[in-house]
């Protein structure tokens, strides 16, 4: 989680990318984030073979998806600074079985 920005979501980031390429993509998008101003969570998953496609993927909660441009400005610059990697981006919607309050939705209740 980064600090510097308290008030905003954050978004989550997934690298699959060979152990030696891994690092240095995660710093590329840890830099990126910090320029344009967005909170970022990072989780790399080193994979062994060069056969696997190196991919980066950007989790952004929903309520983000409406907001001004820069986590697409981000989705844009990963994107423009990694090009050996797929970059996509997943839009994390409300979880279905909650509630407006947060709580739990009871599936029995009628």
């Amino acid at each position: 989680m980064n600090a510097a920005f308290p008030c905003k979501p954050e978004v989550t980031c997934e690298i699959l990318a060979i152990k030696t390429l891994a690092p240095v993509l995660r710093g590329i998008v840890e830099t990126c984030a910090r320029d344009v101003g967005q909170r970022l969570a990072v989780r790399v998953l080193p994979v062994r073979s060069r056969q696997v496609a190196c991919t980066i993927t950007l989790e952004i909660p929903a309520p983000l998806v409406l907001e001004p441009h820069q986590v697409w400005c981000l989705a844009c610059r990963v994107a423009c600074f990694c090009p050996q990697a797929r970059v996509s981006v997943l839009v994390k919607g409300m979880d279905a079985a909650r509630n407006e309050d947060g709580t739990a939705a009871d599936a029995t209740a009628a």
